[in-house]
């Protein structure tokens, strides 16, 4: 017996609200709230320790890992590979870097006519957006390159979660 009696749908709103504030405490608090990786710890946590209840409703915290969303890695990976398993995390990625080019030329361009104009007053609301994957992918990632460097499997999978993590530093230095 839980003390939650619909434990779906307290999963489900913690998950929403951990998605909705990252981006809005960004642009508003010039810092990110740590709701969503709270959200998305819990969620690590009940898989890795599985509760004797029935149902945990941290297992419905997956919602703020965007396994909601279609993946269009997956015509082009074969079953079982890093980018099929973890595509609901990748094709946001993909998307995210793609718009913040995107923006960054579009800033860049606009400040000829307008000096004022920087990039990271633009880039502030879209920078929390980044923070809705960039927990699980880097956290999936790393796990597979330590067990591919474990076992000595430096197979496609490998090489895959190697490129997003990459990617990642990439980001962060740049």
């Amino acid at each position: 017996m839980s003390f939650l009696p619909n434990q779906t749908l307290a999963g489900q709103i913690l998950s929403i609200v951990g998605l909705s504030f990252g981006p809005i405490c960004t642009l508003l608090g010039r810092h990110y709230s740590r709701t969503l990786y709270f959200a998305q710890m819990l969620f690590l946590f009940s898989t890795l320790f599985p509760t004797t209840t029935d149902i945990s409703f941290s297992v419905n915290l997956g919602y703020s890992w965007l396994s909601f969303m279609p993946s269009f890695t997956t015509n082009f990976c074969t079953a079982g590979d890093f980018s099929c398993n973890y595509g609901y995390l990748i094709s946001p990625a993909l998307c995210w870097v793609a718009g913040a080019i995107a923006i960054l030329l579009l800033v860049k361009i606009l400040a000829c006519k307008f000096k004022s104009l920087q990039f990271l007053k633009v880039y502030t609301f879209y920078r929390g957006i980044f923070h809705w994957f960039l927990g699980p992918l880097v956290y999936f990632s790393t796990a597979k390159i330590i067990s591919g460097m474990q076992l000595a499997t430096y197979d496609k999978s490998f090489i895959s979660a190697l490129i997003v993590a990459g990617v990642f530093l990439l980001v962060a230095f740049a």
